[in-house]
């Protein structure tokens, strides 16, 4: 027998949708200079501050805001235009890398400013995040998100391979600069770097003003406040047991990554800038393979979303211990291909998933509490391993992780009922529910 399949589930029907060309050439353009951003920054602070804990709290300063106010986030999302909000927050943090550029070129950068900075960027993520979530459901057909959250998944990865190959570039640039005059600190490749940041919000603002998207006519019965979209969120079993797997997992290793490996590069390896950047391109190229995984192997899809995530945790928590034990960059760069593999396609399983649960009218709500569970807990996580790295090496404290999230993923699998979620009875149960 013949299946016949709608044309609205091919990834072609996707290239005719305006409004979804136009959100993913603006968030190309956007995320290309974040990453460019995400490299500086780090090299930025552990140049002019030195200390691994500085490192740890201006990430921090800057999760701070984005944990607390993306739970309010999705409420303004879900009684305001989501494009609007989506268009303040690239306006504000392009005004930000604007400033944060002439701060750096004028050398009068001070820790205070900083902290200032970083809490703004994490203000205007708060808004941005929910924002960008919600508006991709209310653009596309549900049985699209899929395939359409594999295209942005592929889009992040391709900035994220490109965007540190070319930091790198600039970087090693000025780090050949420090090497004949190390007294000196020649902030000008790093200005350019976060002043091209600001050019591409301004520049993704453009393509997202473009978007057409109809007015919101929710009954305002409908749309009472975050606690409708806590009560939704709470309600549905599945979501809330992996949510807050994922939180207590986040919350434990989230800012491992964003502390230790720029730390572990600069003082274990004894390597610059372009390590750091070809190590998270390495991370990205294998991104991109696991998000394509998604569309193009369907047996895998088989597979419970609540499995595929403990498998994944599983596999990352062996190579972050191989990662500690690693004295080069190249090798390192192999284990980051392997964890951004297994990373992307579960990214996209999840998030397509979540999407997939939820209503338009809470949808805001609903991923504002998603996504703090995914991120909100990091200033903690950033903070923690930024202090336990004036104690131990960032060796260590990469194998420390390492077990840490073998022994949780290892646990939830024996003890609880995670790897059910997701999976076809579960799936039918949750539709007959709807049908009753």
């Amino acid at each position: 027998m013949m299946t016949h399949v709608s044309d609205s589930t091919k990834p072609a029907a996707l290239k005719k949708n305006r409004n979804f060309v136009l959100l993913c050439a603006g968030s190309l353009i956007s995320m290309l200079g974040d990453q460019l951003t995400l490299i500086a920054l780090p090299w930025l602070v552990l140049h002019i501050f030195e200390e691994p804990w500085v490192l740890g709290s201006v990430m921090a300063c800057m999760a701070i805001p984005m944990s607390i106010l993306m739970l309010f986030g999705g409420n303004l999302v879900d009684r305001f235009s989501s494009k609007k909000i989506l268009l303040v927050s690239k306006l504000l943090n392009s005004v930000l890398f604007v400033a944060l550029s002439l701060l750096v070129y004028l050398q009068v950068l001070t820790l205070p400013l900083l902290y200032m900075i970083s809490l703004f960027i994490g203000l205007s993520g708060a808004l941005a995040i929910p924002a960008a979530t919600a508006l991709l459901p209310s653009i596309v057909e549900r049985t699209q998100l899929s395939i359409a959250n594999g295209i942005g998944v592929t889009l992040r990865s391709l900035t994220t391979l490109l965007g540190p190959l070319i930091a790198a570039l600039l970087l090693s640039l000025q780090l050949s600069a420090l090497d004949n005059e190390p007294e000196r600190f020649n902030h000008l490749n790093l200005a350019m770097i976060f002043l091209l940041d600001a050019c591409s919000f301004l520049l993704s603002m453009i393509f997202v003003s473009l978007i057409f998207q109809l007015d919101k006519k929710y009954d305002s019965k409908k749309v009472r406040g975050l606690s409708q979209g806590f009560s939704y969120f709470w309600h549905q079993k599945e979501l809330r047991k992996l949510m807050l797997y994922i939180a207590l997992v986040t919350s434990c290793l989230g800012g491992l990554m964003q502390v230790g490996l720029p730390v572990m590069i600069k003082s274990t390896w004894l390597q610059g800038a372009d390590s750091f950047g070809y190590v998270m391109a390495a991370f990205a190229a294998g991104n991109i393979i696991g998000a394509i995984a998604v569309s193009k192997v369907s047996s895998l899809k088989l597979i419970s979303i609540g499995t595929v995530i403990l498998l994944t945790d599983i596999l990352v928590g062996f190579l972050l211990v191989l990662l500690s034990a690693t004295k080069s960059s190249f090798h390192g760069a192999i284990l980051l291909f392997l964890m951004g593999m297994f990373a992307g396609y579960t990214q996209v399983r999840l998030i397509s998933w979540i999407q997939r649960q939820i209503p338009l009218e809470v949808m805001g709500r609903v991923m504002s509490i998603v996504m703090f569970c995914l991120v909100g807990l990091l200033p903690l996580s950033a903070m923690f391993f930024g202090l336990m790295m004036q104690l131990i090496s960032s060796s260590e404290m990469f194998f420390i992780g390492g077990i840490m999230l073998l022994c949780i993923a290892l646990i939830a699998w024996f003890f609880s009922s995670i790897t059910k979620i997701g999976s076809c009875k579960s799936i039918v149960k949750n539709e007959l529910k709807k049908l009753a």
